[in-house]
């Protein structure tokens, strides 16, 4: 539904946003974060 797809972009914004400057300092962190 609209508002299961709200939560999960909103999740997703928040783990990226929070875990990105890790990710551009270990390159495997990205492809490690990117499965759920």
């Amino acid at each position: 539904s609209w508002e299961n797809l709200c939560f999960y972009l909103q999740k997703v914004y928040w783990y990226f946003r929070g875990k990105g400057k890790e990710a551009e300092m270990r390159p495997d962190a990205a492809a490690g974060g990117s499965r759920f």
